[in-house]
């Protein structure tokens, strides 16, 4: 269960998602979900849970026409936070219903995950 903590919230994504190897985000007709960031005013974030359950809390209002979508870890880390870089995006990580959370640079969350896994090893 997420917590009022953006902090702790992030802690549980890095714990989880190292250890069953999925991250979780909405799609629709139109593509993946994009919000603007709280942290810098002409930035986007794409969202992104560890937990189906965590994004399933938020389908409503404007996400309501929005599916779950799971994303391996491997892919995510490798592809989709390079890209992310590439194009300017922020990840938002594990936002709580009312779309609270850390929003963070996807290089500095592919270091942090690739840190935990080669702890793992």
């Amino acid at each position: 269960m997420l917590t009022d903590n953006s902090h702790d919230n992030f802690e549980i994504f890095l714990q989880q998602v190292v250890s069953t190897g999925s991250v979780w985000t909405l799609k629709n007709d139109e593509g993946f979900a994009v919000v603007g960031s709280e942290r810098f005013p002409d930035g986007e974030v794409i969202p992104f849970w560890s937990e189906k359950s965590f994004v399933e809390a938020v389908l409503s209002d404007d996400w309501e026409s929005f599916e779950v979508v799971e994303i391996a870890l491997e892919g995510f880390v490798e592809e989709w936070l390079e890209g992310m870089h590439e194009d300017e995006f922020l990840v938002g990580i594990n936002w709580t219903e009312d779309l609270e959370g850390v929003e963070i640079e996807p290089m500095d969350l592919a270091d942090q995950i690739d840190s935990l896994l080669d702890d793992i090893e």
